[in-house]
């Protein structure tokens, strides 16, 4: 399974954003676990520097909680998602 298919049991990426934007701490944390690893990779091979995605990864997760409101859950949040991760905010 891919981070961008998630199981039929599970919701969506965007439902648990959504969630997010209500303050549901589980659904942040399972948006979290399920992006981790892509998202740490993509930073790493942006940057080059296990240091420097760490703390690109660290800032992307609290601008994502700190700005969960300004997400459109009729979007998809993937690009949601790099978009800060790339831009460093939003």
């Amino acid at each position: 399974m891919n981070a961008q298919q998630a199981p039929i049991h599970e919701p969506s990426d965007e439902v648990l954003m959504a969630r997010v934007r209500q303050d549901d701490r589980v659904a942040y944390e399972q948006l979290f676990a399920r992006w981790r690893q892509p998202l740490y990779r993509y930073l790493h091979r942006r940057t080059g520097s296990a240091s420097l995605a760490d703390d690109a990864f660290q800032e992307t997760w609290l601008k994502v909680y700190k700005h969960r409101a300004r997400f459109d859950p009729a979007r998809r949040f993937k690009p949601w998602l790099y978009r800060i991760a790339t831009n460093g905010g939003l």
